[in-house]
Parts: C-alpha cells; structure tokens; sequence
C-alpha cells in the first residue's frame, strides 16, 4: 500500500477527532475516526471509544463530570476501511489550523460498556 502511493511509513500522515479544551485533562487528544493519507488511497479507522476516571469508572456521556475527571481513553474493536473518495466527505469538518495541520471543526465522543 504505502508503495502505491510512493510514500515511506513515516510520511503517511493521519488526523483525528480531538477533545475540546473543555475536558480538563484529555483536552487535545487525538481519538478516532482516524484517517491516514497513504497518496493514492485513505484508510478510514474507526473504533469504540471508553472514557473513563483514574478509578476505571466509565463516562457514558459526555457530561460536565465526565469534562472534569475523565483521565482515561481506551479504544477497540477497530474497523478499518480503504477509499480513494473518504478525503472529499471528511473535508467539511476540517479545517487548517494555526501550524496548518487539518483539525476537525468539532468532535464528537461515544461512551463505550
């Protein structure tokens, strides 16, 4: 794959969903969907997301208490897919950050079991 598009494996770059400054200490992590640009095609990775406290106690939604001690993110039962398209309906929700890196406008948070 990474031969197709002519890249080398540290110029595949991915982006993610990140959470918003709101949660206090997982602000800016990077959580699923991922894409990586491979060049030629995408790879859309997409996983169950856990959020849970130091303690293990999982956040089933996204909820001021879950902002402030959620210190924890698991991610599993990942599902991959391939597409030359996915960059054309993921652009929406993207922008150019100030390091101009693409950043989503938003983020959304499943809670897993």
């Amino acid at each position: 794959m990474l031969s197709e598009g002519n890249k080398k494996q540290g110029d595949v770059t991915c982006i993610g969903m990140r959470f918003p400054g709101q949660w206090k200490h997982l602000g800016g992590l990077r959580v699923p969907p991922y894409a990586c640009d491979f060049g030629a095609l995408w790879l859309q990775i997409r996983a169950t997301v856990r959020i849970t406290d130091r303690r293990g106690q999982a956040f089933e939604t996204i909820t001021d208490k879950a902002m402030n001690n959620a210190t924890n993110v698991s991610e599993n039962q990942f599902d991959l897919e391939m597409d030359d398209r996915m960059f054309a309906s993921l652009h929406p929700w993207l922008v150019l950050d100030r390091h101009n890196r693409l950043t989503p406008l938003y983020m959304k948070c499943s809670g897993g079991a």
